[in-house]
């Protein structure tokens, strides 16, 4: 069914496409916007993981405007260096909710030069009796990647600075918080690395369930014409997302809503 995996798919930012030129903002107030530059950081802000706070943030997800699930965002710390940033969806509603779709990623990451870089990376996911999963593990000391998913165990050429799929979340935040407007990250992805590139789309206010906020619009455009998705990211929550939408070139639409 293409709604589950669209479902797994959105939050984490998963699917390639070009990036759009950002067009220019006029800000609304009180809203700080990220400075010309990828290494510019706007004044006052710290690219040190101290400054990271732990979170849950609930998301209702609907299809063309139907409730279909929740997805659960937790960002905590591990140990001194170690966090772990993670996504639960599930389904609720519909066929999905019948077949018992559940899905789970997570990030567990370190600060390195002030940016995130993923340790280890995993997901499992299940529709009925089908189970899906995959894992990596990043070692910086000994410069290697290794993985297992379903097809068997497999090795990356390793590089520095690298993040995963679901980490590009936490990534474009702190991109933003340190007034980076370039948003532009090396991924381990599947059996390869690959790219990905977002861009900041406009400023908008944008009702949620706790009232009127200030938000950073960020797009990509994936493969095929149509298709889109948009990030509305909030500067008071720490950048974190408030609404995401997904559409299909056919106009099918996916989206979440901060609960």
């Amino acid at each position: 069914m293409r709604i589950l995996r669209l479902l797994a798919l959105l939050l984490p930012l998963l699917l390639p496409g070009p990036h759009i030129r950002a067009q220019n903002l006029e800000p609304t107030p009180g809203t700080p916007v990220p400075t010309q530059g990828n290494e510019s950081v706007a004044e006052g802000a710290s690219t040190d993981i101290g400054t990271l706070k732990p979170y849950t943030l609930v998301f209702d997800s609907s299809r063309n405007g139907k409730p279909l699930g929740e997805t659960r965002v937790t960002l905590k710390p591990l140990d001194g260096e170690r966090w772990e940033f993670a996504f639960d969806t599930r389904a609720t509603r519909g066929m999905a909710s019948f077949i018992g779709f559940k899905f789970r990623e997570y990030s567990v990451f370190r600060w390195r030069d002030g940016r995130p870089e993923t340790v280890d990376y995993g997901y499992a996911k299940k529709t009925g009796f089908n189970r899906k999963r995959r894992s990596l593990h990043i070692d910086a000391e000994r410069q290697t990647i290794t993985g297992e998913d379903d097809d068997g165990k497999f090795a990356i050429p390793y590089q520095p600075h690298l993040v995963d799929r679901n980490l590009t979340l936490v990534a474009i935040s702190q991109d933003l918080r340190a007034g980076r407007s370039e948003l532009r990250y090396a991924l381990a992805n599947k059996r390869a690395i690959s790219h990905r590139e977002f861009a900041i789309d406009g400023l908008e206010t944008v009702a949620t369930s706790r009232g009127p906020m200030a938000t950073v619009r960020v797009v990509r455009i994936l493969g095929n014409p149509g298709r889109m998705t948009t990030l509305w990211l909030a500067p008071t929550l720490d950048y974190q997302p408030v609404q995401v939408r997904q559409v299909e070139a056919d106009g099918e639409t996916i989206e979440l809503k901060l609960r």
